[in-house]
């Protein structure tokens, strides 16, 4: 799900993040990085993560970051255990959370 909030553009992902709808979140993603401004990814609802999400989500934040933007990111334990287990033990790093998130 994408929303704007001012200048911000949140993503915010539940249930699956997989191969299966890895099409429709880089389309979400390429979105938000072509409003200009900053990005937020919620993952907390998400209860599985496979490595074409956690690379399209690397991507993005390296874009944002090329651009002067902000990619920020918060996630769930699932994700934080793919994140390690697939070999982005650095994710916390890429990615920031700026601590304000819109409900």
């Amino acid at each position: 799900m994408l929303q704007k909030h001012g200048t911000e553009t949140l993503v915010r992902l539940s249930g699956e993040a997989t191969v299966g709808s890895a099409a429709a979140l880089k389309a979400e993603l390429l979105e938000a990085l072509a409003s200009g401004g900053d990005v937020q990814v919620d993952l907390q609802g998400v209860e599985a993560v496979d490595l074409a999400t956690m690379q399209l989500i690397w991507a993005a934040a390296r874009e944002a970051a090329a651009g002067g933007r902000v990619l920020a990111a918060r996630v769930s334990c699932a994700v934080e255990c793919a994140a390690q287990e697939l070999g982005f033990g650095d994710f916390a790093g890429t990615v920031q959370d700026t601590g304000a998130w819109p409900k």
